[in-house]
């Protein structure tokens, strides 16, 4: 099909940005030479640790079409979905690759599209731009019900760039506005339990229409627009969704404390793949309903009885502690006095640790105030107001409108995915805007956020029981 053919909602043409962080954002040049992925590919992360990609059905060949460049700029899945960075994108990696390499093409990898020697936010941060209509309709063709406004522009690439708007207008027809969103890139492993496969759930959720399907249609849309080409066959397609369906990846080992699987703890890519206490199915643990059960993460509970002090038990122990303040802790978030959560309010899948009550995308925390002195995310993003006319509603200021930009329900502001948490330590920086360097940077944001009051060596436990999942 060529694009001519297509929904003029989903053209994905080659100016245009659609999905940065699109699960199966596409980038590294395809290798020279066929190799094999091994069924058990172990790195090490910088910490000294390792972490482990698993396919339970064996190696993989690496002329699939996830490796291979498709389009006309060189890009593969693998550009930034890299098995060494636990297919996701390593702002180390970013930054180790000439500007030659295909991830920095203009199309997204560029502050703007028409900057295309400026990657400051790519390589700082690890943000690849997306484009996305505001008017006169969404990306799915909605009616927006918000009036939204630039407050700030330090990229030069929102409404008032005249260049920016006539790839707009190119890309969704006559009289198309669009902004300009900076966002990570997604891993593309763990697939099998993902609800939402993008930031801001452009996509119908697998829940919905099946996890093959619904890659399909992420595949669709970043091969078009990330390796600027043509739709992909039918048979690409599949290759694509089978090899991403199988893929799990997990920390292996601690850098202190040695394995994940001693003592009866039980953290590994193969584990995971194997969840069957209880099976997995979407919507799982949904809180607010019966039966919701706070103690999402289990890996380490064996782990919570250990009484050494030599240097490996009180690793073990360490991370055990921050398990059980991930589970346990209870912090007011938001206003109401009333609304209680903590870590699995969000994080909630049992063990995986994204948001099983779909297709309902989580309201984003991170990065809310654009001028949070946390993580001050203000000095490099956009900014924009956001007001819903006729609802009693205060205008909202955010460096993302997230899944309102998809559908045009002032409901939806800021929504965004809730991301898994496995193989952490193999992919910063963290975050949607990758304001968070280290998960140190990531556990203090929330306890001054929300105001949780972790002492220092509960902020370490956190920190350790993060890092080794």
């Amino acid at each position: 099909m060529s694009l001519k053919q297509l929904p003029q909602r989903f053209i994905a043409v080659s100016i245009v940005i659609l999905a940065a962080v699109m699960i199966i954002g596409l980038c590294r040049a395809g290798a020279a030479q066929a190799q094999t992925l091994p069924q058990v590919d172990t790195h090490t992360e910088p910490g000294g640790g390792t972490f482990v990609n698993y396919q339970p059905a064996g190696p993989s060949s690496e002329t699939g079409a996830f490796f291979q460049a498709l389009g006309t700029n060189g890009r593969t899945c693998e550009t930034c979905h890299e098995p060494a960075d636990a297919f996701g994108l390593s702002l180390a990696d970013i930054q180790s690759r000439p500007l030659s390499d295909p991830l920095f093409a203009a199309v997204d990898g560029a502050d703007c599209l028409d900057q295309p020697t400026s990657h400051n936010l790519l390589l700082n941060y690890g943000l690849i731009r997306v484009m996305l209509p505001i008017s006169p309709v969404t990306f799915t063709g909605a009616t927006p019900n918000y009036v939204i406004k630039v407050l700030k522009d330090p990229t030069n690439c929102q409404l008032n760039n005249p260049n920016v708007q006539a790839a707009c207008v190119q890309a969704y027809g006559p009289g198309a506005q669009c902004i300009s969103v900076y966002r990570r890139p997604l891993p593309t492993t763990n697939m099998s339990f993902q609800s939402v496969l993008f930031w801001d759930g452009r996509v119908p959720s697998p829940q919905t229409i099946g996890l093959t399907a619904a890659l399909n249609q992420v595949d669709i849309h970043a091969t078009e627009t990330h390796e600027q080409t043509g739709q992909p066959t039918a048979a690409q397609l599949a290759d694509m969704a089978a090899f991403q369906e199988g893929l799990y990846s997990t920390q292996e080992t601690d850098a202190i404390a040695g394995s994940l699987t001693a003592n009866g703890a039980t953290e590994s890519a193969q584990n995971l793949a194997n969840i069957t206490a209880p099976a997995f199915y979407y919507g799982i643990n949904q809180p607010l309903t019966p039966g919701f059960n706070v103690n999402a993460m289990t890996f380490f509970n064996a782990w919570s009885s250990l009484t050494g002090t030599d240097p490996v038990s009180l690793q073990e122990e360490s991370i055990a502690r921050g398990e059980g303040l991930f589970n346990d802790l209870r912090f007011r978030v938001g206003p109401n006095p009333k609304n209680i959560s903590g870590c699995t309010g969000c994080h909630n899948d049992p063990n995986v640790g994204d948001a099983s009550d779909v297709p309902v995308l989580m309201t984003q925390v991170a990065n809310d105030a654009p001028n949070d002195p946390t993580l001050e995310t203000g000095n490099y993003l956009p900014e924009f107001s956001i007001a819903c006319p006729g609802k009693n509603q205060p205008v909202t200021l955010t460096t993302d409108p997230g899944q309102v930009l998809i559908d045009g329900n002032c409901n939806d502001v800021r929504k965004v995915k809730t991301p898994t948490l496995h193989a952490l330590l193999a992919h910063p920086p963290y975050f949607r805007s990758g304001a968070a360097a280290t998960l140190q940077q990531v556990v203090t944001f929330y306890n001054v956020h929300f105001n949780i009051g972790m002492t220092a060596q509960q902020q370490t436990d956190m920190v350790n029981f993060l890092g080794a999942l």
